[in-house]
């Protein structure tokens, strides 16, 4: 009886199995036709590294992106910097030319130290970056992008002995890591 029972029980689940497609497997084409779609909002937070008047200052960023279109999204950025008292808080436009790639317009405002008083400063950028997932149907992707800002009025500046070295266009590159 209990041969019986089992071998009945076998038969109902590999019925039951093959209705519910578990032994059949779909065809490549179809398998193909299930597309990343990206997401409407995605935010995170990582490292930037700034480089102008020969050296490099480090900072924490977190952003906030927004999708519009298909093509068109909104960035809220803001940078802490660790090595130099530099804080920063602004809004990208991106345009997403791929799946994986942007171009970015920025606007942001500026507020740093400079011989011992504080300065404030509106900046533009021009931004490209690429957004990668470490696999398929991932929840995270990293983002690595490249900026070129410039600093309209004050400029960022170094001391030194006896002289104080400006700038006002600085080079970023940075590392995040998004959720969504």
């Amino acid at each position: 009886m209990k041969k019986i029972t089992l071998f009945l029980f076998a038969i109902a689940f590999c019925w039951n199995a093959s209705f519910a497609s578990f032994f059949i497997d779909l065809p490549p084409d179809v398998k193909e036709k299930a597309e990343y779609v990206p997401p409407v909002v995605s935010y995170g937070g990582g490292f930037s590294f700034a480089y102008y008047l020969g050296a490099v200052d480090i900072a924490l960023d977190g952003t906030l992106r927004y999708r519009l279109l298909e093509n068109h999204a909104l960035n809220a950025f803001t940078s802490i910097g660790l090595s130099e008292h530099v804080y920063e808080l602004g809004m990208d436009w991106h345009w997403l030319f791929s799946d994986d790639d942007y171009l970015g317009l920025g606007v942001s405002g500026l507020v740093f130290e400079k011989e011992d008083s504080w300065e404030k400063a509106p900046r533009i950028s021009l931004s490209y970056g690429r957004d990668i997932l470490p696999w398929k149907k991932a929840h995270f992707a990293f983002r690595t992008a490249i900026r070129l800002s410039y600093l309209i009025g004050e400029s960022l500046g170094r001391e030194q002995e006896y002289l104080t070295k400006t700038a006002q266009t600085v080079i970023h590159g940075s590392v995040t890591i998004l959720f969504f």
